[in-house]
């Protein structure tokens, strides 16, 4: 994430550099923003997976009791696993195998390698989620209420 925000950072600085100090335009900067923009928020939000620092509504979290805070905890990763399986892994991959047909327009990289990141996404997700779960987080997530009892 660090690489590609450096690199998302050092391509927007050059750009405005040449465009309004040396009135020339460098074409190629605007892909690899974009490139780095987009491994930026996959692997942020897989980072933030692995912490479990995704947003939540604390305040209904603690107004349940704590046999249903665990159903509800267990509900919650099943569909998130659900969701990244079916949407980005499975029905990514066809999308992802078009993208060695398309190349970027300036820089020529193979569309192929930036759309891999969503299977890789979703994997990771999904393996973070299921230690989440073999850790048993629940425990150590118990609305501020239950704890102890």
């Amino acid at each position: 994430m660090l690489v590609a925000m450096a690199a998302m950072i050092s391509a927007i600085a050059l750009q405005v550099f040449f465009r309004y100090v040396v009135p020339v335009s460098v074409p190629w900067t605007e892909e690899l923003s974009i490139i780095s923009f987009i491994f930026i928020v996959f692997y942020g939000a897989a980072l933030a997976s692995r912490y479990d620092r995704h947003l939540g509504i604390r305040n209904i979290v603690d107004a349940l009791d704590e046999r249903t805070y665990i159903i509800v905890w267990f509900v919650k990763k099943a569909c998130v696993i659900a969701f990244l399986l079916i949407v980005m892994v499975v029905l990514a991959i066809p999308m992802v195998l078009q993208g060695w047909s398309n190349t970027f327009t300036i820089i020529k990289i193979p569309l192929f390698f930036v759309l891999l990141q969503m299977p890789v996404f979703g994997v990771l997700v999904i393996f973070h989620t299921c230690m989440s779960i073999l850790r048993k987080d629940y425990l150590k997530e118990l609305p501020s209420g239950h704890k102890g009892e």
